[in-house]
């Protein structure tokens, strides 16, 4: 399981951060824990915003206890998900092309038209992309 950590976005939200890379295991803790704030909501949360890699948690500070709230993600995040518990296969690929790159250095992106899922913009600091011979 990959490790995370909560940190503060001001006084009234909380960033609940797991690796920082692209992972399809990491996005499902992310949207699992999001999904199961929204199940079960706390007293005073206002809005779960999930990212591709974290969870935003936007409280109202009179109505919601602080730490409480960092325990309930510490919890929620210490779960396992259905990803993580049947990881994808090392054979598992999925091939596309690159039709154009934008930026440069770690900003740098790229529009990627995948065999299936369609075109994607990717953040090569994140992405693993290989080339593959013909």
């Amino acid at each position: 399981m990959s490790a995370f950590r909560i940190v503060p976005a001001g006084d009234s939200a909380l960033i609940l951060e797991f690796e920082d890379r692209i992972d399809l295991a990491i996005n499902a803790r992310a949207v699992a824990v999001a999904e199961q704030l929204r199940a079960q909501p706390v007293a005073g949360v206002r809005d779960v915003v999930p990212t591709y890699r974290s969870v935003a948690v936007y409280f109202d500070p009179l109505q919601t206890s602080h730490d409480a709230l960092v325990t309930r993600l510490e919890h929620e995040a210490a779960i396992k998900t259905h990803a993580e518990s049947h990881p994808l296969p090392n054979d598992y690929r999925v091939h596309g092309v690159v039709r154009r790159r934008e930026g440069h250095g770690d900003g740098a992106k790229v529009w990627v038209n995948f065999d299936r899922g369609g075109i994607k913009l990717l953040v090569l600091k994140f992405a693993n992309l290989r080339p593959v011979a013909e």
